[in-house]
């Protein structure tokens, strides 16, 4: 098991996209890696490389655009759409639980957002893990959402980090 021992600068630096799509910020420490139309911002030991060229989250901000999975059918709605990607997330995730219920939250780069949450236990470090994923409609056929992932024991260090990457996030128009 790896043993990580979260940090955040006091120093935020901007990011933009290679796109221009988003911009955020994040600590000056820590790093945002571009893979397509996934980011992941985290520190060195925050951010585990996988075999594949991607990542695994261990703390940092999981910055993703995906097709609406529900895109065309009758039952689609922000709401329904979010619960499927919050589904497709658990579905990779098999360590991870639902244990906040999809619900409303504080707009997310302006626009209405919902939120849920999970916990487990890492595969990486062994320790508890908490994700909150946070989802919002982009344009007609996409959906723009972040999976904000926290080691429970540092929650007090890495979550108002997090809040901050968070409310700093801006779209292009």
């Amino acid at each position: 098991m790896r043993v990580v021992h979260p940090h955040a600068a006091a120093a935020f630096v901007p990011f933009r996209h290679s796109t221009g799509f988003f911009t955020l910020e994040h600590p000056a420490d820590w790093a945002a890696h571009e893979r397509g139309v996934r980011t992941n911002v985290g520190a060195e030991d925050g951010l585990v490389p996988t075999p594949t060229g991607g990542f695994r989250t261990v703390y940092g901000v999981i910055v993703q655009v995906a097709p609406d999975p529900l895109l065309g059918k009758p039952e689609r709605s922000l709401q329904a759409s979010a619960q499927a990607v919050v589904d497709q997330v658990l579905a990779r995730n098999a360590h991870q639980r639902l244990t906040q219920a999809l619900a409303p939250d504080r707009p997310l780069a302006g626009g209405p957002a919902f939120h849920a949450t999970m916990t487990g236990v890492s595969p990486v470090t062994g320790q508890g893990e908490r994700a909150e994923i946070v989802c919002r409609s982009l344009g007609e056929d996409r959906l723009f959402y972040l999976v904000l992932v926290t080691p429970v024991d540092h929650a007090p260090l890495v979550e108002p980090v997090l809040r901050r990457i968070r409310d700093s996030l801006t779209l292009a128009p």
